[in-house]
């Protein structure tokens, strides 16, 4: 019987560190409804709203899978640095990092436009992992902008719990690759809400 060949790559599982996925808790954006995803518009500007900061800590004081050595990497726009910084002041970890390749995703000529123009792009996505329409940023190179930055990970840590901080879609598409399936899929997989922590990978001794 011929070898089967999966289309798309499947997150390796002899990975050298734990992750767990965080989405920013409740920003000033999701609250007027507006599409952020430029670094320009974001790096400095809508943070998270109040209700945001009071959900993000009660998210972190009810869990219990992470603990004062997690290692907590950001997003460097304002609403993930100030979720990671929450959450290490929570669990007394020590100070977040940022990486850009955590960034939100691009969403283009719709940016600070109503964040209902999301659903437009997604339904682009389905038909086209390089959907590219209106200038956004394509579901494929989105998942490969985050294997770049597990990859990064793996070389500076080893047997290290790490807390990933970032954006929707990023996260979205980042489950489809744990999934092995099409990039362009993220909204088939179970929507990852503003504050929720869910486990991405576990290291194997």
């Amino acid at each position: 019987m011929d070898k089967i060949i999966r289309p798309y790559a499947v997150c390796p599982e002899g990975l050298h560190n734990s992750y767990y996925l965080m989405r920013h808790g409740r920003s000033l954006a999701n609250e007027e409804g507006l599409i952020i995803s430029h670094y320009d518009n974001g790096a400095d500007h809508y943070g998270l709203s109040e209700t945001g900061r009071e959900q993000i800590r009660n998210i972190l004081q009810e869990q219990s899978l992470l603990n004062r050595e997690t290692l907590i990497l950001s997003s460097d726009f304002l609403r993930t640095r100030e979720t990671a910084q929450v959450a290490a002041e929570i669990l007394g970890a020590l100070p977040p990092e940022s990486s850009p390749l955590l960034r939100e995703r691009s969403f283009g000529d719709y940016e600070k436009t109503e964040d209902r123009h999301y659903s437009l792009v997604w339904m682009e996505d389905v038909k086209n992992d390089k959907n590219r329409a209106m200038n956004v940023e394509s579901p494929r190179e989105v998942q490969m902008r985050f294997r770049s930055f597990i990859e990064e990970m793996e070389k500076r840590f080893d047997k290290k719990q790490i807390l990933i901080v970032s954006h929707g879609d990023i996260l979205q598409i980042a489950l489809t690759w744990l999934e092995g399936i099409p990039p362009g899929q993220h909204r088939s997989l179970k929507h990852l809400e503003t504050g929720e922590i869910r486990p991405l990978l576990h290291h194997r001794d």
